[in-house]
């Protein structure tokens, strides 16, 4: 950095992450103190919840999408099909108590996710079909005009 930019900005820069650090290093701190959790906490990206993680297979028939979506109930997720885009919804919820001498603990935790798929190549919505089973949805969606492979003459 020392060739490109004014000495003065460097040592600005310098203290700005510095700072930067500092906060999250503190944040962190703070929530590992506070965290419920019986030894050290690592926070990964599993406890994160946010988009599913998505798959789409390609077959000459068919679209085979797959999405890891664990924790949920089948009535938690909501499929739509809007013209070339495929919506998958979800929400979860979880709630925790814990009662003993001198205290109650009680924790709400709700958190939903929306995410679209563009297809590509047009579907048979009505023939759609999906399950769930130990965390994995499985979407089959057939192709309006399945591939079929063209011969080329010779001329």
């Amino acid at each position: 950095m020392n060739g490109w930019l004014p000495a003065q900005w460097v040592q600005k820069l310098k203290d700005l992450r510095t700072g930067v650090e500092g906060a999250l290093r503190r944040w962190f701190q703070r929530y590992v103190e506070h965290s419920t959790s019986p030894g050290p906490v690592q926070i990964t990206r599993k406890d994160v919840w946010g988009w599913p993680t998505i798959d789409l297979e390609d077959y000459p028939d068919r679209l085979v999408v797959r999405a890891d979506i664990p924790g949920l109930e089948p009535e938690d997720i909501r499929i739509e099909l809007l013209g070339d885009t495929l919506v998958l919804r979800g929400e979860k919820r979880r709630e925790q108590e814990s009662r003993a001498d001198g205290y109650f603990y009680s924790e709400r935790w709700y958190g939903a996710f929306v995410r679209h798929l563009a297809l590509p190549v047009p579907v048979r919505a009505d023939e759609a079909s999906a399950r769930y089973r130990s965390g994995q949805l499985v979407i089959e969606l057939p192709k309006q005009t399945p591939a079929t492979r063209v011969p080329i003459r010779a001329v």
